[in-house]
């Protein structure tokens, strides 16, 4: 591969991920000298689910820590980028750039801006996107969305079998995946984020609140009981249903939770999941596939209403607890 005294490349860099690290890997090993803008955060915020996009310091902090750990700090050239082209339109010392597919567009547009400028076309380094395990690219956007992890893992994979509790974890269960609210009152719902309720009495709850679910996810009992009058929950006329044992998660009660997140993301629609068996096992679900900050709550009949505060964390907690399952042969 062709080396350059001086490379560019850019990016937003949000929860820095396996194809940053070719992207970085490339450069560095293609030039002396390594000019990295990263995107400034007002910049960011025009990208989809900007909400969940992490600040400039922390994206930068990240970018750094990378690059310690490969010994290139002291070659890398930081700047902030509030646009497109930064110092690539104006820096005569740069020779190349480094891009992918995806944002080679960018590169041919720099180019005719230099020759307006008055300086020469730079070269471009293509280098391939890293693919996830469903062989779709990893990119920020997906981790955001709660699709996929920053190796290029995907969540919904997990579900490809029947998962079935077994007795050494079902005590682990019994500890609250998140914060305990004795009651609704002491809950703060974060406006503009999807909002997941697993179980009849806490969507009752909600309702009755005037707060309404993105998604519910309800098996019409309580305590394995019918639900009374008073935590009826009227069915929508989109409802999807399902069946799922007590103990298991099945693969189409997962598959049917997971397309009911979805629809919502695409639609913005309220989605209702009514499961014929037991749902509980469902929150485990919903917090690995739901997009980072929603809420997902659900029912403790002995200490009140668990709120889990979707983040990569809460992710990989329960991503733990599902590999300890059983899967059905």
């Amino acid at each position: 591969m062709k080396q350059y005294k001086y490379i560019a490349v850019a990016g937003t860099w949000d929860h820095f991920h396996a194809g940053h690290k070719q992207i970085i890997d490339t450069a560095f090993q293609t030039s002396n000298h390594v000019m990295v803008g990263i995107t400034a955060d007002l910049f960011a915020i025009s990208k989809p689910t900007s909400s969940t996009i992490e600040s400039f310091s922390d994206r930068k902090n990240s970018v750094h820590t990378y690059l310690d750990s490969k010994k290139w700090t002291q070659k890398a050239i930081f700047f902030e980028l509030s646009d497109i082209f930064g110092p690539s339109i104006t820096d005569s010392r740069l020779k190349a750039l480094v891009v992918t597919r995806k944002t080679l567009s960018n590169a041919h547009k720099i180019n005719i801006q230099r020759i307006k400028n008055g300086f020469k076309k730079l070269d471009i380094v293509i280098v391939d996107l890293v693919m996830a395990m469903d062989n779709k690219p990893i990119a920020s956007k997906r981790i955001r969305m709660g699709e996929i992890d920053r190796g290029g893992r995907v969540y919904s994979q997990l579900f490809s079998q029947k998962l079935i509790l077994p007795e050494k974890v079902r005590a682990l269960l019994q500890e609250p995946l998140g914060k305990i609210h004795s009651n609704i009152k002491s809950l703060k719902i974060n406006k503009g984020e999807m909002l997941i309720t697993v179980g009849d009495m806490i969507t009752a709850t909600c309702l009755r609140k005037g707060i309404f679910p993105s998604v519910q996810i309800i098996d019409r009992k309580i305590q394995r009981e019918t639900v009374s009058e008073q935590f009826d929950i009227p069915k929508q006329q989109n409802a999807l249903s399902s069946q799922n044992d007590a103990g298991t998660i099945s693969v189409h009660a997962a598959s049917i939770c997971i397309r009911a997140i979805n629809k919502y993301k695409k639609t913005a629609n309220a989605q209702q999941v009514i499961i014929d068996g037991e749902e509980d096992l469902l929150a485990l679900v919903a917090i690995v596939c739901a997009p980072l900050q929603a809420q997902v709550l659900y029912g403790d009949y002995k200490r009140g209403i668990v709120e889990v505060c979707v983040s990569e964390k809460a992710k990989q907690q329960a991503v733990l607890l599902l590999e300890r399952f059983d899967k059905e042969k």
